[in-house]
Formats: structure tokens, C-alpha cells, sequence
């Protein structure tokens, strides 16, 4: 697992069929999932999730096998976790 700031990034696990991998904020002595990629369902995709948790949006990647979709993952959540924190802590303060 490779931390930033306070984001852990790589709470990850690759299944014999698909894969899971996730941001989590550290809140309150906890973390807590917000942008969650996997393969269930049988197809990779990716959740966004509010402040309790509950799914908000999906996005499906019809066109990806679970390693393209795990390097997406990878990717994106790299990228992007600075969006994906700021967004949330507004979420919060909401």
C-alpha cells in the first residue's frame, strides 16, 4: 500500500476473477471508501461513493478485461486522488 498525505491509495486485492482497489480518507480515526474500482458483476467498473458509503454513481468499461481495468484503476486513482479527497471533505462540510 502506498500512502499520500493522508489518502491511502493501493487498498487493493486481486481475485482469482477480478480485482478490487480503492481510495479511503482517514476520518475520524477511520477510513472510509470513496472511489472504489471492481470487477464484480462481471465487468470492471467504478463506484462513487458519499459520505455513508452508499454507491452514487457507476461507471461500466464494458470494453476492459479485469487487468486493463485494474491498471485503470491504478492509474486513476493516482491521478486523481486530490480531486477525489477535495471533493469529498466538500461533501462533508455539506
Amino acid at each position: 500500500m502506498m500512502v499520500l498525505k493522508s489518502w491511502s491509495i493501493g487498498h487493493g486485492k486481486w481475485f482469482d476473477r477480478g480485482f478490487c482497489w480503492q481510495i479511503n480518507p482517514a476520518i475520524n480515526g477511520g477510513y472510509h471508501g470513496i472511489v472504489r474500482y471492481d470487477s464484480a458483476h462481471n465487468c470492471p467498473h467504478k463506484d462513487t461513493l458519499d459520505i455513508h458509503g452508499k454507491v452514487i454513481r457507476k461507471v461500466w468499461f464494458e470494453w476492459l478485461d479485469n487487468r486493463q481495468g485494474l491498471n485503470l484503476a491504478i492509474k486513476d486513482l493516482k491521478d486523481n486522488y486530490q480531486f477525489y479527497a477535495d471533493r469529498f471533505k466538500k461533501w462533508l462540510a455539506e
